[in-house]
C-alpha cells in the first residue's frame, strides 16, 4: 500500500515544514520524500518551501490524523503561536503569533491577527473558533502582513482553505470521547453537470458535558454543543471562467465559559467600609468553580455567511479575481467577570453584527515577474446592548441596595485599501519581493450609558465621535538561493492595528479614542531541503519594533477612596520590544515521520505609562520566551490487515503572564502537554478507526485572565482544558 502524505506543516520566512505524516508504506521503501504543499499566503499559488514569508501550513490530511477539531488544536504545529478562547468565550479564538493578538472579544476593538477564510475576512472574533470539519488546508503567516492583507494583521494572519467540490469524494465520522463527547461529520462533494458543475456539503455537530463545575450548584461549566455546515456550489461556465458561490453556518448554545478568583474579594460597603467576602484561594483543583449567574444563563451565536468568488483568466498574462462576502453574528452572553458565587461583576451583553466585504486582484504573469494589484473595501455595522450588575459590590450595612450598569452602542466602520505586490526575478540566485498598501478606517461610534442604584437612574453618559486613520504598510524581501534546495532571506515589513473608541466607556475619562498600533518587522531567515525532500528544515530571526501598542487598564478615580468608582480606559502604551528566533524541522524516514519546532521569545515594553502607575520594562501578556512542539509516528503496514499508525507528541510552553499589570496570580509558570494517538486504515482505504488522548498527563494550566482589581480586587484565571480521550468511526465514499 503507497504512503498517502498527509501532514505538510511547513514554513515559509521562519522555517521549513515540519512532519508529514502518512499512512503505511511497504517495507522495501527506504525513504520517501513527501510531495510539496502548494499554498496562497502571498495571494497566489506557490510552492510552500520556496515562499520568502513565515508560513506553517497543515494539509487535510494532517487535520485528520492529528485529531484536530478546531482551531485552538493547530497552536501545537507553529512555533510562538498560541490560540485560545478568548474573553471568557468559547467560540471567540484569541491568537497570538510572537506574543501580538487580541484578548479582548468587545466588538470596539480590533483583532492583531487576521482570519481569513477562504478570502473572506473575519473582522470580529466572535465565532472565529472554527469547527475545521471541511479544510483544505490552513495557514498560519508569522510576522506583520500588512501589504496584502491590510489592518489588524500587525501580529501575522490565519488562512483558512475549504475543500473544493469539483476534487469530488466525501468521507463521514462518528466520535465518542471523554465527558460524555459526541461528535458527528460528513462531507459530500459530487458533479451536477460534468466538469462544469459540482457541489459540496459539509456538517458538524458536537454536543459534550462541562469539564468543570460548580461548586455549589453542581452546573456543568466548559461544554459544548455547536453545529457547523457549510454548502459550496462551484461553476465553470468555460475554461477561463470559475464561479463558487459558498453559504455557511455555525450555531452555538453553550453554559458560560467560567473562571476561577485567584485573590481575595471585596465588596464596598456605605456603612462599613470595604469588607473582604471571600478569601484568597489555595491551588486549582482543576474541577470546580462557582458563579452567581444562573446555570440557565450561558453563550449563544448564530453566525452566518455568504460569498461570491469569481475568477477569469484574461489571457496567459493578465487574470481578475473576485471576492464578495456577507456575514451576520447575533452573540448573547452572560460573563462572571469576578468568577466567583458574589455578584462583583456579572455581565449580560448581546450584539448584532453586519459585514460586507469585497475584493479585486489583478493577477500578471511574466517571465522574469509576477505582481498583483488590488483594492479592497469593508463596511461593517455592530449594535451592542450590555449590562453590568454589581448588586453583590455595592452594600449598605450589609444590605445589597442594588447597583448596575446598563448600556447600549452603535459602531460603523468603512475600511478601504488599494494594494500591490510584485516578485521579480534578478538573476538565477536573486529575487525581490516588493509590496504596499495604502489603507483608511472610518469609524463613527455612539454610546450612551447608565448607572442605576436601587432602580433609580443616578447618571447618564452620551457619546458620539467619529475618527479616521490612514496608513501605509510597505514590504521589502530579498531572497538569494544558495542552492537548488535551500535559500536564504531577509524582510522588512510594517503593519498596523486599526485606533478606536472604548466600547466601556462610562464616563467622559474612558471616552478618549485610541490611535492605531504600528510595528516595524525586521527578520531574517534561511530554509532548505535535503535527502531528495525526506529532511526539511529553517530557522528564523526577528525584531519587532512597535510603537503606540494599545492595551485596555483599569484605573481607580480615586485610590485611596474604592467607593468612589473606576474606569477601564484603552491607552497607547508607547512602546513595545519583540525578538526572537523559530525552527522547524520534518523528516519521513521509513516507517518512520518525525517533526519538530522551537521558538523563542523576548519582549518587554520600553514605555508604558497610565496616570496611576508605570510598566516600563514589564512583560506583555502570553510571551513565554520558550515554546517548543515535537512528534513522531510509526506505520505499520498490516498487508490485507490494513496499516496501522501509532504516534504521539509533546508541547512545552515556558512561563508567561495573563495579566497586563504582570500580577503573579495571573500567571502561568510553564506546563507540558503530552498526548498519543492511533489509527488504523483497512486494505481498501475505506473503513477507519482512530483513537487518541490529549492532555495524558492531565496538567492543570492557566491560559487567560480577567484583571480589574479596582472592582473588588476582580484577578479571574482561565484554565485550559484537562484530560480528554476520543474514539472514532470513519468511512470514504
Amino acid at each position: 500500500m503507497k504512503r498517502i502524505n498527509s501532514l505538510a506543516l511547513g514554513v515559509a520566512v521562519s522555517s521549513s515544514a515540519l512532519v508529514s505524516l502518512s499512512n503505511p508504506v511497504a517495507a522495501e521503501t527506504a525513504v520517501n520524500a513527501p510531495e510539496e504543499i502548494t499554498i496562497t499566503a502571498r495571494k497566489r499559488s506557490e510552492s510552500l518551501s520556496d515562499v520568502p514569508a513565515a508560513v506553517t501550513a497543515l494539509d487535510r490530511q494532517a487535520l485528520d490524523e492529528l485529531g484536530v477539531a478546531d482551531l485552538s488544536d493547530i497552536s501545537a504545529f507553529a512555533p510562538n503561536l498560541t490560540i485560545v478562547a478568548g474573553s471568557a468565550q468559547s467560540n471567540a479564538a484569541s491568537i497570538f503569533i510572537r506574543g501580538i493578538g487580541q484578548r479582548d472579544s468587545l466588538q470596539t476593538f480590533e483583532q492583531g491577527v487576521g482570519m481569513y477564510v477562504d478570502g473572506v475576512y473575519l473582522s470580529r472574533m466572535q465565532g472565529s473558533m472554527m469547527r475545521l470539519f471541511d479544510v483544505e488546508r490552513v495557514e498560519v503567516l508569522r510576522g506583520p502582513q500588512g501589504a496584502l492583507y491590510g489592518k489588524n494583521t500587525i501580529g501575522g494572519a490565519v488562512n483558512i482553505i475549504t475543500r473544493d467540490p469539483f476534487d469530488g469524494g466525501g468521507n463521514a465520522e462518528i466520535e465518542y470521547g471523554a465527558y460524555d463527547q459526541k461528535t458527528a461529520a460528513l462531507y459530500a462533494a459530487f458533479p451536477l453537470a460534468g466538469d462544469t458543475a459540482a457541489l459540496s456539503l459539509a456538517a458538524r455537530y458536537s454536543n459534550r458535558d462541562g469539564f468543570y463545575k460548580d461548586a455549589f450548584t453542581g452546573t456543568d461549566y466548559y461544554d459544548d454543543n455547536v453545529f457547523s455546515g457549510r454548502l459550496k456550489l462551484a461553476l465553470k461556465p468555460s475554461d477561463d471562467v470559475r464561479l463558487t458561490l459558498a453559504a455557511d453556518l455555525m450555531d452555538i448554545d453553550v453554559g458560560q465559559y467560567l473562571g476561577r478568583a485567584e485573590d481575595h474579594l471585596y465588596v464596598i460597603d456605605l456603612a462599613l467600609g470595604p469588607t473582604v467576602v471571600r478569601e484568597a484561594p489555595g491551588p486549582f483543583d482543576g474541577e470546580t468553580l462557582a458563579s452567581s449567574i444562573d446555570a440557565e444563563n450561558g453563550q449563544t451565536n448564530t453566525h452566518w455567511g455568504l460569498s461570491l468568488t469569481a475568477e477569469w483568466d484574461l489571457s496567459d498574462v493578465y487574470s481578475l479575481k473576485s471576492i464578495t462576502s456577507y456575514r451576520h453574528m447575533n452573540p448573547v452572553q452572560w460573563l462572571d467577570a469576578d468568577g466567583s458565587e458574589f455578584e462583583i461583576g456579572d455581565v449580560w451583553a448581546t450584539w448584532v453584527h453586519e459585514q460586507v466585504s469585497q475584493e479585486v486582484q489583478l493577477s500578471i504573469t511574466r517571465e522574469k515577474w509576477d505582481a498583483i494589484l488590488g483594492a479592497f473595501y469593508m463596511t461593517e455595522k455592530s449594535v451592542a446592548v450590555q449590562e453590568t450588575f454589581l448588586n453583590g459590590y455595592i452594600l449598605v450595612g450589609g444590605a445589597q441596595i442594588g447597583f448596575s450598569q446598563p448600556g447600549h452602542d452603535t459602531q460603523h466602520v468603512d475600511n478601504m485599501a488599494l494594494f500591490g505586490h510584485a516578485n521579480i526575478e534578478l538573476s538565477n540566485v536573486w529575487t525581490v519581493s516588493l509590496g504596499a498598501r495604502w489603507s483608511r478606517d472610518e469609524k463613527d461610534f455612539e454610546r450612551v450609558s447608565e448607572t442605576m442604584t436601587g432602580g433609580v437612574i443616578t447618571n447618564v453618559f452620551e457619546f458620539e465621535g467619529s475618527g479616521a486613520w490612514d496608513a501605509f504598510t510597505p514590504s521589502v524581501t530579498v531572497d538569494y538561493r544558495l542552492t537548488e534546495d535551500s535559500h536564504l532571506y531577509a524582510r522588512i515589513a510594517r503593519g498596523f492595528r486599526s485606533g478606536g473608541f472604548n466600547g466601556r466607556m462610562f464616563s467622559a475619562a474612558d471616552s478618549e479614542p485610541f490611535k492605531p498600533e504600528y510595528v516595524w518587522s525586521y527578520e531574517v531567515g534561511f530554509k532548505g531541503r535535503t535527502m531528495d525532500g525526506v529532511l526539511s528544515y529553517g530557522l528564523t530571526g526577528f525584531y519587532n519594533d512597535y510603537t503606540d501598542y494599545q492595551a485596555r487598564v483599569a484605573v481607580a478615580i480615586d485610590s485611596s477612596d474604592q467607593s468612589a468608582g473606576f474606569n477601564f480606559p484603552t491607552i497607547n502604551a508607547a512602546k513595545l520590544e519583540m525578538y526572537g528566533a523559530e525552527a522547524e524541522l520534518r523528516a519521513n524516514l521509513d516507517v518512520w515521520s518525525l517533526w519538530g519546532n522551537i521558538g523563542l521569545l523576548g519582549a518587554s515594553y520600553k514605555e508604558f505609562r497610565d496616570d496611576q502607575r508605570d510598566r516600563t520594562g514589564q512583560e506583555p501578556i502570553r510571551t513565554p520566551d520558550v515554546t517548543l512542539s515535537a512528534g513522531a509516528v510509526y506505520h505499520l503496514a498490516l498487508g490485507t490487515g490494513g496499516s496501522v499508525d501509532i504516534g504521539a507528541d509533546v508541547r512545552y510552553v515556558s512561563d508567561y503572564y495573563t495579566s497586563v499589570d504582570n500580577s503573579n496570580l495571573l500567571y502561568e509558570d510553564g506546563y507540558w502537554l503530552v498526548g498519543a494517538n492511533a489509527r488504523w486504515v483497512d486494505a481498501a482505504d475505506k473503513w477507519s478507526v482512530r483513537a487518541g488522548v490529549k492532555n495524558l498527563f492531565d496538567t492543570i494550566y492557566q491560559v487567560d485572565a480577567f484583571e480589574f482589581r479596582t472592582l473588588g480586587n476582580v484577578q479571574t484565571g482561565f484554565y485550559g482544558e484537562p484530560r480528554t480521550w476520543y474514539v472514532a468511526l470513519g468511512r470514504v465514499f
